[in-house]
């Protein structure tokens, strides 16, 4: 949670280089698990408004965070 509210959370006003920097670190530390911990929690439904609001903002490539977009389809 400290990670999304004080890394992931103001990297979209930083602009779009700054949130793609931020973001393939969520995606890696993701990894392809369904959720962010060992089961669904708070911190889930934080990483899903904010890569959705990003994904909404920025549009990257798909496929570009293939982890993110799984945990988003899964929340």
């Amino acid at each position: 949670m400290s990670f999304l509210a004080a890394t992931v959370h103001p990297a979209r006003r930083q602009g779009i280089e700054h949130s793609r920097t931020v973001f393939a670190l969520g995606e890696r530390r993701l990894g392809t698990g369904p959720w962010a911990l060992e089961r669904y929690s708070i911190a889930d439904i934080h990483l899903f408004r904010l890569y959705w609001r990003f994904r909404n903002s920025y549009h990257p490539a798909p496929g570009e965070f293939p982890n993110l977009t799984a945990h988003l389809r899964t929340a």
